[in-house]
């Protein structure tokens, strides 16, 4: 189950809205919430993050032909490295993005990647991230306690996955 809350009206503060999901993120919520806030405050998030993991300039080309978009491979991004626990590859966005469309089918990627709206998801509690590697097919599971976050940013989409706060 997940919680979905509207956070995007203009005459909301950004900071003040960045606050409210980072004590989300904080506190580990039972459940996901979904926040969808307006494109200032996702860039505020986006700014803030560390160091940006960028798919390759192939994945970035694979994703855009799939949304129908013209991005670059800075628009796709994870946090920390995080390695396959078989072959050793770099998981990037593009393992989150081809996982997703198995679990969740394309209509549901499009729309949360390519539908013109700016989204902050929260993990809940001991939840784990699903990536199946996209060299060897190798499943692995990163557990939400491990820091995480991935971003899809196209022109007036965007999709951000906080898994943890970092220590």
């Amino acid at each position: 189950m997940t919680i979905y809350a509207d956070l995007s009206p203009s005459g909301l503060l950004p900071a003040a809205v960045l606050r409210l999901v980072r004590e989300h993120a904080d506190s580990r919520p039972p459940e996901n919430i979904l926040f969808k806030v307006n494109k200032e405050v996702f860039d505020l998030y986006i700014r803030e993050l560390p160091e940006l993991v960028s798919v390759s300039q192939e994945e970035a080309t694979k994703i855009n032909m799939f949304l129908g978009t013209a991005a670059t491979a800075n628009s796709f991004t994870v946090t920390d490295r995080k390695y396959c626990s078989n072959c050793g590859r770099t998981l990037t966005f593009y393992d989150l993005f081809e996982t997703g469309r198995k679990r969740h089918g394309d209509a549901f990627v499009r729309r949360f990647l390519a539908g013109g709206e700016h989204h902050i998801q929260v993990a809940a509690r001991n939840q784990t991230i699903e990536a199946d590697c996209t060299n060897c097919g190798t499943l692995n599971l990163i557990p939400a306690e491990s820091y995480l976050h991935y971003s899809g940013s196209i022109g007036g989409s965007a999709y951000s996955y906080a898994a943890a706060a970092r220590e």
